[in-house]
């Protein structure tokens, strides 16, 4: 199963991108956690390219990015260049209130999947594999889930080893989960339906990592 997660990035046009000029500019990034971005590749490789701007980056929650730009904005603080969030609900209220974002086309769209472009304005960030993950230690191996439908008749089997213990993203109170769910029912309709079903009441719903 994959996501496609839609995001707009905004640069403020303070930065000057000049190769003449060499003065150290100061930008920053507010991130959640996506190893490519907090694992520095994309900074170090941004940094590479334009060595006189200063690159910052802060690993937040999608909904601490929003907050937080919008505490620093409403203040007249300095605040990020760049937002990087899976809040899509966040990004489509800023469509709604006007002057949050601008009509903005991507130069790179020709080299990117048809798919990156879903709607004028909107670009996908990134296709990632979501995967399911289990205790070695807890299940034997033929309780082990190759897949939703292997997990799906295992629990319904032995409820009393399942129940509570399946873990996923709350798609009611998290805009990544609610991605995800969203692209699993797309893709799989009524059997995806049917799969939620028979364990939904199994599930312990999360909003993060472990809450």
């Amino acid at each position: 199963m994959r996501k496609r997660l839609p995001c707009r990035t905004t640069i403020r046009p303070n930065i000057r991108t000049s190769s003449k000029d060499r003065a150290p500019r100061r930008a920053s990034s507010f991130t959640p956690t996506w190893p490519t971005i907090t694992g520095h590749r994309l900074p170090a490789g941004f940094k590479a390219q334009y060595p006189w701007i200063n690159v910052e980056t802060l690993d937040l929650g999608s909904g601490t990015v929003h907050s937080r730009w919008e505490a620093e904005a409403g203040s007249g603080s300095r605040s990020a260049d760049i937002l990087v969030s899976g809040a899509n609900d966040r990004w489509a209220s800023y469509g709604v209130e006007g002057g949050k974002l601008l009509d903005y086309k991507s130069p790179e769209l020709a080299k990117l999947p048809d798919f990156s472009n879903p709607y004028p304005g909107v670009n996908v960030l990134s296709a990632d594999p979501l995967v399911i993950t289990y205790n070695a230690a807890l299940l034997p191996e033929e309780q082990r889930p190759t897949g939703m439908k292997s997990l799906v008749e295992d629990a319904v089997a032995a409820p009393e080893m399942f129940d509570g213990k399946i873990t996923t993203y709350d798609a009611a109170r998290n805009s990544f989960g609610l991605a995800a769910w969203y692209s699993y029912m797309n893709k799989k309709g009524e059997e995806g339906w049917n799969n939620l079903r028979q364990i939904g009441k199994m599930i312990r719903g999360e909003t993060s990592g472990g809450r």
